[in-house]
């Protein structure tokens, strides 16, 4: 019976290692088979991703894998890259998008370009390209609903909820993480400006209000006084709010401060404008508690409960040892020591009320 039980430990311990070593993408796709496998680490990154290599290291990937499908004169190439979590993989994604997107994609975020297109899936981003996408789009469905069964699922950043949608350039919205990505797409100042070192999360985006283009920027700070610390400060980089006469070399930035968030309105020629979008911005903190749930690299149940009844074993075990240890060393002190450890009733006092006529002895508990 024992070794009974040794043997379903083993079992189940190693269930959730199969899981973390299985690979993400099957060996088919509907009727198609995969006649190539390549799977590589992130400082190999360049293998699949190419010039995109160095903006995905920025956003933290941990690795990518990449299987083609044949069948005939036609082919399908499916790579998936692995960020840490959704967040990360976010902010990659919206400098990844394809230039000319259709709007029409497998997911909700999702661009096409051609026979190639990439979808994000929590902290995965997904390409396919092939000359047989149209013909295999069902069974990358299907591949899709698969693997977002591995996908990180907590939400998407909150700051992206806040972006005015009116005169908003699709495509334009570039989520940052660091300060040489956001010189990427805002090369004003390289030093880090934000303070992304100490937590700040910035989401940028262009708008065209009456003709005229403005440069939205978002910035996040973990608390509201954070925030107003910042936006004292920015004077150092910026002509704030165009408050200054005299002639200066740093660029005009509209400042407008929500709760946690700073938006600045940049790159603007009208002020009408730049105040427009800034009166857009919306921001509302979404306070909530997200219970964790159950998913497929999480060990079974039968472990855990295994797991429980072996750890309330070990704390009878122990509650008995130390029972018996006191036990035993009262009884050998008392028949070494008789009435000098315990049992000591010519020490002993008893605090008394006098309820009763006759009145209590230490010796009567002896």
């Amino acid at each position: 019976m024992r070794n009974r039980v040794l043997i379903l430990a083993v079992l189940l311990a190693s269930v959730p290692v199969l899981a973390a070593t299985q690979e993400l993408l099957p060996a088919t796709l509907g009727e198609w088979v995969s006649t190539l496998s390549l799977t590589v680490e992130p400082r190999e990154i360049e293998k699949l991703a190419g010039e995109e290599a160095a903006l995905m290291r920025e956003y933290g990937v941990t690795g990518a894998e990449q299987r083609t499908y044949s069948r005939g004169v036609r082919s399908l190439k499916v790579t998936v890259f692995l960020f840490a979590d959704s967040t990360t993989a976010y902010g990659a994604y919206s400098f990844l998008r394809l230039e000319a997107a259709n709007a029409e994609g497998l997911t909700p975020s999702a661009d096409q370009q051609g026979s190639k297109e990439r979808m994000l899936l929590g902290n995965l981003i997904v390409e396919v390209s092939g000359n047989g996408l149209e013909a295999q789009r069902g069974a990358v469905k299907n591949l899709l609903k698969q693997l977002l069964i591995w996908s990180d699922s907590t939400p998407y950043p909150l700051l992206a909820q806040s972006l005015p949608t009116e005169g908003l350039l699709r495509g334009s919205e570039r989520f940052v993480l660091s300060a040489t990505t956001l010189a990427r797409v805002l090369p004003i100042e390289r030093s880090d400006w934000a303070s992304f070192q100490y937590g700040a999360e910035a989401l940028l985006a262009r708008y065209r209000v009456e003709g005229k283009e403005t440069t939205l920027l978002l910035i996040s700070y973990p608390t509201p006084q954070a925030a107003k610390l910042k936006q004292a400060e920015l004077g150092r980089w910026f002509n704030v709010n165009n408050s200054e006469t005299s002639p200066t070399q740093r660029p005009v930035a509209h400042v407008r401060r929500i709760l946690s968030v700073l938006a600045l309105a940049l790159n603007s020629k009208s002020p009408q404008a730049a105040q427009s979008v800034l009166g857009q911005v919306q921001f509302q903190p979404n306070f909530s508690w997200n219970e964790p749930s159950h998913r497929a690299t999480d060990p079974p149940i039968l472990f855990s409960i295994y797991g429980i009844i072996i750890g309330t074993m070990v704390l009878l075990a122990f509650t008995f040892v130390a029972g018996l240890s006191f036990g035993g060393l009262r009884i050998v002190i008392k028949h070494f020591f008789p009435g000098r450890v315990f049992d000591r009733a010519d020490t002993m006092q008893i605090l008394q009320l006098g309820l009763s006529s006759k009145p209590i002895e230490a010796k009567d508990f002896y």
